[in-house]
């Protein structure tokens, strides 16, 4: 199954339009006697919808010994029903004209599907029915099994990117729940058994711990009759997910190199983690702006300086994930240009951000990239998918709908002194993990 990657969602809570006032997407809200909490953002443009579905349990929520096995409960929604046998459920979708799909993140797991507004009803019914009556036949548990164990040898195994990227999690991240690979290990998904599966999908798959988005050509009242229609009768479990345990690691940078000679382009990642910087505040957003002073396309002073007047690099980018269970964490990576050393290069980048902040912001730069990430999301209001995936992740990760509502708000708030802060703390941040990626043996 195709899984978005988790930076996308967070980068898309950057596209978000300014009104005068602090509402962005406007929604309206219910939470079922059951606790299954949903939101309806109207948007008439087209007569299509989407249906998103958040489970709040992720890869991090994995038990200790299984990782992976949110992701792998994820495959086996799609193995049937009594009412909706194996392959059913992607063939009636898409008879409807419509599209589903899955992905899993550290910290949730999703299913979407976009369709014709008037055939919602039937998207109710089939996610409400899976939400409780997942067969998960043994013989097709081990089936599946064995098709993750492929997915993983693939990607990860087989996969140079996937290998340098598996050690700089752990480098990162240590024994923290976020240094697991969301696949999972292959020691861990060989010694999964259908009983494994029953127990995590029972505990976690339940009114009480999931979110559903509806946006699009809708009403909201009606979309709330749905919802109770099909999923108030569900019960919800009496359970509350255990907090992921503080992120603790000895401070220091941790070098990771991996030499691939299937390697065909170098690159280097400089990647941080700031657990004393709280999510949601201001010198949390300070980072988001930073990530796009930096890198926010040919505008970006890094970017500009590396890729288009020295030419010394064909890309370069940094985001900061400041949505997130964990704490907050900041990367920033560059591929090198032809006939130029991925060290020099990374040598040369980090230079250039202790000149910046030695020489210091200007505030003409920050304003620039504050008002450029409220351009960039005019138009996020009018996406089908956006509103779902952008409020949806909010209120998986933990927060509510106050952090994207007044998110225009917020950003106005950051201040040059900010950003040139989130920068000095780049510099001297104590821990970190610096990789490169190379061809050779």
């Amino acid at each position: 199954m195709k899984r978005r990657l988790l930076a996308f969602i967070f980068l898309l809570t950057l596209l978000l339009p300014c009104p005068l006032k602090a509402a962005v997407f406007y929604p309206q809200t219910k939470t079922l006697d059951n606790e299954l909490q949903i939101v309806v953002v109207e948007n008439h443009l087209s007569p299509a919808a989407a249906f998103m579905l958040f489970y709040k349990v992720g890869a991090a929520d994995d038990p200790k010994g299984q990782t992976g096995l949110a992701h792998f409960l994820e495959h086996m929604m799609f193995k049937g029903t009594r009412d909706v046998p194996k392959g059913a459920f992607s063939a009636k979708i898409a008879a409807l004209g419509g599209q589903e799909n899955a992905y899993t993140t550290k910290d949730y797991t999703a299913y979407h599907t976009s369709l014709a507004a008037e055939r919602l009803e039937d998207i109710f019914a089939l996610e409400a029915d899976r939400m409780k009556n997942l067969l998960l036949d043994p013989q097709e548990t081990l089936r599946e099994r064995d098709v993750v164990l492929n997915e993983r040898k693939e990607r990860t195994d087989n996969s140079p990117q996937g290998i340098f990227a598996e050690k700089m999690n752990e480098a990162l991240y240590g024994a923290h729940p976020y240094a697991a690979p969301i696949i999972g290990k292959k020691q861990d998904i060989q010694n999964f058994t259908p009983q494994i599966v029953r127990d995590f999908y029972e505990r976690h798959y339940a009114p009480s711990r999931a979110i559903l988005v509806v946006s699009g050509a809708v009403q909201p009242q009606e979309i709330f009759a749905l919802a109770q229609k099909y999923f108030g009768e569900i019960s919800a479990p009496s359970f509350a997910a255990a907090p992921l345990p503080v992120w603790t690691r000895e401070k220091g940078t941790i070098a990771v190199e991996h030499k691939d000679e299937r390697v065909k382009q170098a690159f280097f990642v400089r990647r941080w983690v700031l657990p004393e910087i709280k999510v949601q505040s201001r010198e949390a957003l300070a980072f988001d702006v930073l990530a796009e002073l930096l890198a926010g396309g040919e505008v970006g002073l890094a970017f500009r300086h590396f890729v288009l007047d020295q030419n010394s690099a064909t890309s370069l980018s940094a985001s900061a994930d400041t949505l997130t269970r964990g704490p907050v964490s900041f990367v920033l990576s560059a591929t090198p240009a032809p006939d130029h050393d991925v060290r020099d290069l990374e040598r040369d980048v980090m230079r250039f951000l202790q000149e910046l902040a030695q020489k210091g912001l200007t505030a003409r730069t920050v304003v620039e990239a504050k008002q450029r990430m409220k351009d960039s999301a005019i138009f996020a209001r009018d996406r089908l998918m956006a509103p779902a995936q952008i409020l949806g992740a909010t209120l998986a990760a933990g927060y509510d709908l106050s952090f994207i509502e007044d998110w225009p708000e917020h950003i106005d708030t950051v201040t040059t002194k900010d950003v040139h802060q989130a920068l000095q703390t780049l510099l001297h941040a104590p821990y970190q993990a610096r990789g490169i990626l190379e061809g050779g043996a």
